[in-house]
């Protein structure tokens, strides 16, 4: 009896064994910058697959079920270069390592909007009027204190200074005069 139960856990060990060898094999690496310091979070994807994970905090992936063949293995990461190459897996394990170089992000400029003098192509559908001033007519300005920016660009806009004294310490909100041309619920003339 002891022998039968021997066999039989065997004959399961093989057909096992036999049954993750079909699924192909993995790929595996280390993803890290030019001066070896791991990256975490990058994405490794195989192309025509859908296979992909993610690297660890020591710079560590590894994508399993892959079939054997030729594929195209990209790592990507922003502020980060991304990286691809060929790689030829088979029943084992292949290793690809990628080394990706730091890439710096450009981010749009910023623009402030308020007031009632926008050009704006749907004007009729806004709920309030608005102005819309850009980076170069803020830039122009002479100050980085955006209520001092805003002051001077709209003239309806009235940021108070505030004066601090050890008696009293308020805070004053900012103002805005009625537009003489609005009509109706936005505080003029009705």
């Amino acid at each position: 009896m002891r022998r039968a139960e021997t066999l039989i856990t065997a004959a399961l060990l093989c057909v096992g064994s036999t049954a993750l060898a079909a699924q192909g094999g993995s790929i595996r690496g280390r993803v890290a910058d030019p001066a070896g310091a791991p990256l975490a979070r990058v994405q490794v994807t195989v192309e025509g697959t859908g296979l992909r994970a993610t690297s660890d905090e020591q710079g560590r992936y590894d994508i399993r079920g892959v079939g054997a063949g030729t594929y195209t293995v990209r790592a990507r990461l922003l502020g980060y270069v991304p990286q691809s190459a060929r790689i030829v897996v088979g029943e084992g394990a292949a290793e690809q390592n990628f080394s990706m170089a730091a890439q710096p992000i450009a981010l749009s400029p910023v623009d402030v909007t308020v007031g009632s003098r926008a050009r704006h192509t749907a004007a009729e559908e806004l709920a309030v009027p608005v102005d819309v001033f850009t980076a170069e007519q803020m830039a122009q300005q002479g100050t980085s204190e955006t209520s001092q920016i805003l002051q001077a660009l709209a003239p309806s806009v009235n940021f108070p200074r505030q004066s601090v004294t050890a008696a009293k310490a308020t805070s004053t909100p900012p103002t805005v005069r009625p537009n003489e041309r609005c009509v109706g619920p936005c505080g003029g003339a009705m």
